[in-house]
């Protein structure tokens, strides 16, 4: 083929494009099989792949009218008189190679691949191109047809449009692999930090479990204007503030968390950002009763500790007491035995001791 016409060019250009809209291995045999049959007229358009070892379709998808269970069955039975598995056996990736390069029509139709598979589909020539090759197993595209052979021009089509073919498959293997990963991370962080949500930049959230948006409401109220779909307002800003400060590599790669208080408790925001618009907010609830348990350990005695719990919030002696409904000389002579148990002198250096060993 020295040149294309322009619906030539029209029509491998689309396949192109149909072609690379596979995201993934789950989409790559239908979206293949579609830029082929798009490209190249034939009657039946086949993706396959074919384990060596047992002989077994482990994956078929057709254009157009789907194959039967019994035909692909029968299929597998004469699988081993197929010249063009055996070629792509030997040669992998392979170019377009026809049926009728190895059997004359004659050898082809004393064949019982022939009368029990292709003749009952009325198949009298066949065309094939390699996409890709894994240990024991052969994937490549079938085109089908029953009144006249493929053509030189049509070989060179098929030719134009392997190596996108071959292309478009890595790249979904590869795609599969990232998402994959990303699953396992998800998994990892759900584990760990059972409160998170996957978002968008924008705010949209893609995940979330019950217990994290019941968190959302709790803290920011009812989903606005947005709907339940959408993180609140101010959660919202706040990430617009983010994205935009690590746009501007002001904050290098760390994100700054947001903190929201109510009485004995707050929430804190924190952001991972990810790739492809899903990126993981994680909340972390507090409260003082968690923070005077772990104060407990510097050992501290209940009340000492529920009081350096409330210090780590920034309260004074006279508000503590009045939280906790005690004298405020009481909480002074208390704060002075946290001082003599932890060995400092001071409240900011009480405090440090505190959200050390809470964080």
């Amino acid at each position: 083929m020295t040149s294309l016409s322009t619906t030539e060019l029209r029509r491998l250009h689309r396949s192109i494009l149909t072609l690379y809209a596979a995201e993934d291995l789950e989409k790559f045999p239908q979206r293949a099989a579609e830029a082929v049959a798009q490209l190249i007229d034939n009657e039946k358009t086949a993706y396959n792949e074919i384990s060596l070892r047992s002989r077994r379709l482990l994956r078929f998808v057709a254009s157009g009218a789907p194959y039967s269970p019994e035909q692909l069955h029968t299929f597998e039975r004469h699988i081993h008189e197929h010249p063009l598995v055996g070629w792509s056996h030997e040669h992998p990736e392979h170019p377009p190679v026809r049926m009728s390069d190895f059997l004359t029509p004659d050898e082809f139709h004393r064949t019982g691949l022939y009368s029990e598979f292709f003749k009952p589909l009325e198949v009298e020539y066949q065309m094939a191109v390699g996409i890709a090759t894994r240990p024991d197993v052969i994937i490549g595209i079938a085109l089908n047809r029953k009144l006249a052979d493929f053509s030189v021009a049509d070989r060179a089509m098929l030719e134009l449009l392997r190596p996108h073919l071959q292309q478009a498959y890595r790249n979904a293997a590869a795609m599969e692999q990232v998402r994959r990963r990303f699953q396992e991370d998800e998994d990892l962080l759900r584990a760990v930090a059972p409160t998170t949500a996957i978002i968008s930049a924008g705010g949209k959230i893609h995940e979330a479990n019950q217990a994290t948006r019941r968190l959302l409401e709790q803290y920011y109220g009812r989903p606005g204007a947005g709907g339940p779909d959408w993180l609140p307002d101010e959660v919202r800003d706040w990430l617009r503030h983010q994205f935009a400060a690590l746009a501007a590599d002001a904050l290098g790669r760390w994100c700054l968390p947001l903190l929201r208080e109510q009485p004995g408790r707050w929430l804190i925001l924190r952001l991972i950002v990810r790739t492809e618009d899903r990126h993981y907010l994680v909340l972390h609830e507090h409260s003082i009763e968690q923070r005077a348990v772990a104060c407990q350990r510097l050992g501290l005695t209940r009340r000492q500790a529920q009081i350096l719990a409330w210090m780590t919030m920034g309260r004074t002696g006279p508000e503590i007491a009045a939280i906790l409904r005690a004298n405020p000389r009481t909480v002074e002579k208390h704060i002075e035995h946290i001082y003599h148990k932890l060995g400092v002198q001071t409240r900011l250096e009480a405090v440090i001791r505190a959200l050390e060993l809470c964080r």
